[in-house]
């Protein structure tokens, strides 16, 4: 099982800044590019943001279908209000992708 230890990773104990978001989407693209599970770890972490989340992993759905990311991503060690974030910031970028090309059809025609 391969796992990412936010902690250990980014050196802190709040995850929080869009850059160090940026960092573990990185991380954890790899593995999904070579179509390995990948456990993200949040043990040790006190505050989650979602300006840390959407580049974390909210990217991911711009990127892969949502039935891979449900079959290879995987998290623990997430509190649960900080689950609820994480759903937020799934949904979003379910939605953004879902309006996605309404959005370019209205600027192509506009």
């Amino acid at each position: 099982m391969n796992i990412i230890n936010i902690k250990k990773e980014i050196n802190k104990n709040d995850a929080i800044s869009a850059d160090d978001g940026k960092l573990i989407f990185e991380k954890i693209k790899s593995f999904i590019d070579l179509q390995q599970d990948v456990t993200v770890d949040f043990e040790g972490i006190d505050l989650v943001l979602s300006t840390f989340l959407n580049p974390a992993i909210g990217q991911l759905y711009y990127l892969y279908d949502e039935n891979v990311i449900k079959t290879l991503f995987h998290y623990m060690n997430l509190e649960d209000v900080d689950v609820q974030t994480l759903d937020r910031v799934i949904q979003n970028a379910l939605n953004q992708k879902e309006n996605k090309p309404a959005i370019n059809e209205g600027l192509i025609d506009g």
